[in-house]
């Protein structure tokens, strides 16, 4: 499903040189966001990337709207 296809993304990233290679914190907008199910299967799903012991963690985000995590990712290319 989608938290398989995020999980190999992270994967992806972690083997190009993402750093850290895992996630940490994972911050939830969009409709999802809403759902508590949809954010604890999530974590479970990267939870068994990171690693139990790694504690990563899936949070909704203050503004849950779907143009938020877009802002955020845009925003990051000017630093």
């Amino acid at each position: 499903g989608i938290s398989d296809v995020e999980c190999q993304g992270f994967d992806a990233l972690g083997s190009l040189g993402a750093s850290p290679p895992k996630p940490c914190i994972v911050w939830s907008c969009g409709g999802g966001a809403k759902n508590d199910m949809w954010l604890k299967m999530r974590e479970r799903k990267i939870a068994d990337i990171c690693g139990r012991e790694a504690g990563a963690k899936v949070c909704r985000a203050e503004n849950t709207e779907a143009s938020f995590g877009s802002a955020i990712l845009a925003a990051a290319t000017f630093n």
